[in-house]
């Protein structure tokens, strides 16, 4: 239940705030709690430290029954945060897209489409679609992103717990 797991995530996000999952997940909880301002915070706090894709996305959606204008409106503030960051880019040109404006979906991604990662093409696959429903385009980005290099992906080591007793 959230209202349990909530002093306990907000613990983990004390001791390491850019913790991704659990300043994602203690962000919703506070949002579904009406504490918006203190999940806004606490997510731009580490964005600031390390833009990660699922943050923007929390961010994106903090307030349950926005429009995607604005959702797009709060998008951008998050990304004027880490403005050089390609995931600054990325989070607003999703934004732009859902909001239908197309023109600043193409201009947070163009400096990334000479050599496109897999989420540049398939983001760009997703413009093309939603702009002008030109699906030989959108295949294209697709067929680019299967070639594309690949995009970081955050991952945690699994250590064996030392027991104490011989193999």
């Amino acid at each position: 239940k959230p209202s349990n797991a909530l002093p306990h995530l907000e613990q983990a996000v004390k001791l390491a705030p850019d913790l991704v999952p659990a300043v994602a997940l203690s962000a919703r909880y506070l949002a579904e709690d009406g504490e918006i301002r203190k999940a806004s915070r606490m997510l731009e706090r580490a964005w600031q430290a390390v833009p990660h894709p699922d943050l923007a996305e929390t961010y994106a959606y903090l307030r349950f029954g926005d429009s995607a204008r604005d959702r797009f409106t709060r998008v951008q503030k998050l990304a004027a945060l880490a403005p050089d960051n390609i995931e600054s880019a990325l989070a607003l040109a999703r934004a732009a897209i859902d909001a239908r404006d197309f023109a600043q979906a193409r201009r947070a991604i163009s400096p990334f489409l000479s050599h496109p990662s897999q989420r540049v093409a398939l983001l760009m696959s997703d413009l093309e679609q939603a702009e002008s429903s030109d699906e030989g385009r959108a295949r294209e980005w697709t067929a680019r992103a299967v070639h594309a290099a690949r995009d970081p992906a955050w991952t945690a080591e699994v250590r064996p717990i030392d027991l104490g007793v011989p193999p």
